[in-house]
C-alpha cells in the first residue's frame, strides 16, 4: 500500500468517525438516523465505502438505525449546493461533505442550521470553524493532514538536495 493511499484510508476513517459522532451515543435506542452525504466521488469507491464502514463500527447501520440519501454521492463539485438544499428539504439530521473548504463552504452557505461534517487542510486557518475544540457554527469535521504531509515531504526534499555528500547526510 502506498504511502499516499494509506493517508487517505486515515483521512477518511476519522470522517466516518466524524460523521457517526453527533449519533453514536444514541445509536443504541431505536430512533432513525438520517444522513445526506455530498461526494464526488462514486458509491462504491474507496472513500465513500470507509465512511459507510466507520458509521457502520459506530453503531449506524443502514436499514437498521441509518437512512442515508446518496443523491449527493458521485456528483460534481458544482452541484453540490443545490443538492445540500434538497437533502435539507428532506429533513436530513446531518451533512457528510467530501471534497475539502470550497465544497463544505458551499454547503454551509444554503444549509446555515444543518450540521455538516467535513475534511479540510485546515479548518481554522480557512475560515470553517474557530478553533478545533470548539469549532461553533454548523461545520465541524476534520483536519486533513495533506497540507502538513506535503509540506514534510518537500523539506525531506530540501534536506536531500542541499546533501550533496556521496555517502549521505546526517541533520
Amino acid at each position: 500500500m502506498h504511502f499516499d493511499q494509506l493517508n487517505r484510508r486515515e483521512f477518511i476513517t476519522l470522517l466516518g468517525g466524524a460523521a457517526a459522532w453527533p449519533f453514536s451515543a444514541r445509536a443504541q435506542d431505536a430512533q432513525i438516523y438520517r444522513v445526506g452525504i455530498l461526494n464526488s466521488n462514486p458509491r462504491g469507491s474507496p472513500s465513500v465505502s470507509v465512511l459507510f464502514d466507520e458509521l457502520r463500527r459506530n453503531g449506524l447501520v443502514e436499514a437498521r438505525n441509518l437512512v442515508t440519501d446518496g443523491s449527493g454521492i458521485g456528483i460534481p463539485y458544482p452541484r453540490f449546493p443545490d443538492v445540500a438544499r434538497e437533502l435539507v428539504k428532506a429533513k436530513v439530521e446531518a451533512l457528510v461533505v467530501g471534497g475539502g473548504s470550497p465544497p463544505i463552504r458551499s454547503v454551509q452557505a444554503v444549509a446555515p442550521a444543518t450540521p455538516i461534517v467535513g475534511v479540510a487542510d485546515d479548518m481554522v486557518a480557512e475560515g470553517l470553524a474557530r478553533s478545533l475544540v470548539q469549532p461553533g457554527g454548523n461545520v465541524t469535521g476534520v483536519k486533513s493532514l495533506r497540507a502538513r504531509a506535503r509540506w514534510q515531504k518537500a523539506g525531506i526534499a530540501d534536506r536531500a538536495v542541499a546533501c550533496r555528500a556521496p555517502h549521505g547526510c546526517i541533520d
